[in-house]
């Protein structure tokens, strides 16, 4: 047995279909790249293959591009290349759609991410969410299954990846466009499905931001909204006639270096659905296991299942009340201002305005802030490398373009200026979901 917990909305009636859903993939160890060319389908164990095979259709997160061309970009963060092996892996699941909207997919250039799109669709997946500009990338893809017609889209959250008016990359999730494209895809599908990269890294809730523009996604007539991109299972919930899962973690990415066991845990989600709405969830936790085989994805079993639906059950819980949603996001805020001071510090230190033109500024408009702009700046640079301006130049960009860096600052600043600090009572919540997932 390897379901956890199953959810059951009202029946829908007429047609239903079953859709599978997994998270975060990206393969690029040496040892990997072995294994796959042995054999691409043996990073997935049996059992696995078989509940994706008896779906309608099954969907991933490929969070890399996998084709060679282009350059890297210019971006905050590391740079991400997949190996090619990945799209017969994921074929051979079998997968049929491959959300590619995220904040990775751009990192080798315009040139690999088309190529990536290519060479799935090459292979029979259909790539959604990324294109050679805005309006491209937002295109839903709309599939016959079990007699219904199901439209997918794709989105992530605004980073260096995202794609322009005329700009190729990822189609941005902001409320207008993501909202008008699922409108548009209602009109024309019995069923709209859309994948989301977003939320805060390594965070086991939906921050309250996050939750109000989910919800808002199935408003406009979404009957799934399925995210990922915190490498870290959060919770769940019905919303409406709609399901909405907040992140489902990590599917199969791998790591050179040891992470957290967050990291190498994730979960399988499915769905029975209908013209009429979501008629049943249920959930399946993954892990990542190595053996003389390498890397691959099997069910967790024993206490390990058990723990994790335990903890599955106290996600959901707390992602469907939307107080619990802000108290908690108030304790992550505050356990990660720090982090952010220094960020904004670093910034500072790499604008572009010289230290004698920021104190010509503080005398001008008699504002002592810029006074500390150009001391930081003067400080800065007695260490400082051009790269490195550019880095945390790049850095100060990354927490005002994305949503998620900025919803964090936003909140720190407020809950200062206000005097506030978390409930005690929410802060050992918090410390207690914090330590089983660290």
């Amino acid at each position: 047995m390897t379901e956890v917990l199953r959810i059951d909305a009202s029946p829908v009636g007429g047609r239903t279909i079953d859709l599978v859903f997994a998270g975060d993939t990206c393969l690029r160890t040496p040892e990997t790249r072995t294994a796959l060319q042995r054999d691409p389908a043996a990073v997935f164990s049996d059992d696995v293959r078989a509940l994706f095979a008896r779906a309608d259709a099954a969907l991933v997160n490929l969070e890399c591009p996998v084709a060679a061309g282009g350059a890297p970009i210019r971006k905050a963060g590391m740079h991400l290349a997949g190996h090619p092996e990945i799209v017969a892996a994921l074929a051979a699941l079998p997968v049929k759609v491959v959300s590619m909207a995220n904040n990775h997919i751009l990192d080798q250039g315009a040139e690999a991410m088309l190529a990536t799109r290519r060479a799935c669709e090459e292979a029979g997946l259909a790539g959604i969410g990324v294109g050679v500009d805005r309006a491209d990338a937002v295109r839903a893809r709309i599939l016959e299954l079990g007699g219904l017609r199901v439209a997918f889209l794709a989105f992530a959250e605004t980073e260096f990846s995202a794609a322009g008016p005329t700009s190729p990359g990822a189609a941005p999730l902001d409320p207008e466009t993501a909202g008008a494209a699922v409108r548009e895809s209602r009109a024309r599908a019995d069923v709209v499905v859309v994948s989301v990269h977003g939320g805060n890294e390594h965070y086991f809730a939906p921050s309250p931001r996050t939750q109000s523009w989910y919800r808002f996604l199935i408003d406009c007539g979404a009957h799934a909204v399925i995210g990922h991109h915190p490498h870290a299972v959060q919770g769940s919930e019905l919303y409406r006639n709609g399901f909405i899962a907040y992140s489902l973690g990590n599917f199969l990415f791998d790591s050179a270096t040891p992470m957290r066991p967050s990291w190498y845990t994730g979960l399988v989600l499915e769905l029975r659905v209908g013209a009429a709405g979501v008629e049943a969830a249920a959930f399946h936790p993954t892990r990542q296991v190595e053996d003389e085989r390498g890397v691959r994805v099997a069910w967790l079993a024993g206490d390990d299942l058990a723990r994790a639906g335990a903890r599955l059950e106290r996600l959901n819980a707390t992602a469907a009340d939307p107080e619990a949603v802000e108290q908690l996001w108030r304790c992550y805020c505050t356990a990660r201002r720090g982090a952010y001071d220094q960020r904004l510090l670093a910034g500072a230190r790499a604008t572009r305005m010289s230290a004698r033109d920021l104190f010509a500024l503080a005398v001008a408009a008699r504002a002592p802030y810029y006074l500390f702009l150009a001391a930081a700046k003067l400080l800065g640079r007695l260490g400082m490398s051009a790269r490195r301006d550019e880095t945390e130049q790049a850095r100060l960009l990354n927490l005002f373009q994305c949503p998620a860096h900025r919803e964090i600052v936003t909140t720190a600043l407020r809950m200062d200026w206000r005097g506030e600090a978390p409930a005690p009572e929410w802060q050992r919540t918090y410390d207690a979901l914090a330590r089983d997932d660290s």
